[in-house]
């Protein structure tokens, strides 16, 4: 969980690399924990790597289909991108 915490706190700061490096530490010790996936989609979002963004939200919901966040984050991506029927 401290490595997700901290992923999230890079993306906060707009230090992505280093995002995706604590979100990827964090999902080699938890590989079920969606909600480093969640974060590592922000990233992905933010670096306008979609098709990686729609996988990793997808990983989240496939983990926890209930995590509203993902749901929202996903759906807000989803609406940008004009992907409706998606979102």
């Amino acid at each position: 969980e401290m490595f997700a915490e901290r992923g999230v706190a890079m993306v906060e700061l707009g230090e992505y690399k280093e995002a995706i490096e604590y979100l990827e530490k964090a999902l080699s010790l938890d590989p079920n924990y969606a909600y480093a996936y969640n974060n590592k989609g922000r990233v992905r979002e933010e670096l306008k790597e979609d098709e990686l963004a729609i996988e990793c939200y997808d990983k989240a919901l496939e983990l926890d289909p209930l995590y509203t966040a993902v749901h929202r984050n996903k759906g807000l991506f989803m609406h940008e991108r004009k992907e409706y029927e998606n979102a």
